[in-house]
């Protein structure tokens, strides 16, 4: 098969998000074959790292969107993901405006009980840069 112009190539990264496996079989390739012409080509590698942060923006879009929404597993992710958040704390989770504050109890060795507490700005025009 001739290799197909790279604004092709680029266009079916972006498609799939620069999941290789999905974008090789749109252009009709093996996974090996593409790979060989991003690793051959500096606009290919920058074009697939972009569509990988397109599905990253993604997901967090959509994250935000659930935790926005009240949906306690997408809260439970974010605090497990982001906040390195055990189970094993017991967290009480208020949504406020366009914000969520977690705030957790974490027992001690000591007899002193320590409460930390962690706010989530939810609001997207203050997290584009994340």
């Amino acid at each position: 098969m001739k290799k197909p112009a790279q604004k092709v190539i680029i266009a079916a990264l972006h498609n799939n998000y620069g999941v290789v496996t999905d974008a090789a079989r749109e252009l009709g390739v093996v996974r090996s074959t593409l790979h060989t012409w991003i690793n051959s080509n500096k606009k290919l590698q920058e074009e697939y790292k972009d569509a990988q942060n397109s599905l990253e923006d993604l997901c967090k879009n959509n994250l935000v969107k659930n935790i926005k929404a009240g949906k306690e597993a997408s809260i439970f992710f974010c605090l497990k993901a982001r906040f390195h958040w055990k189970e094993a704390q017991d967290p009480l989770i208020q949504l406020n405006n366009n914000q969520v504050k977690i705030t957790y109890i974490e027992p001690t060795d000591t007899p002193k009980i320590e409460e930390q507490s962690t706010t989530i700005n939810i609001d997207p025009k203050n997290n584009e840069d994340d």
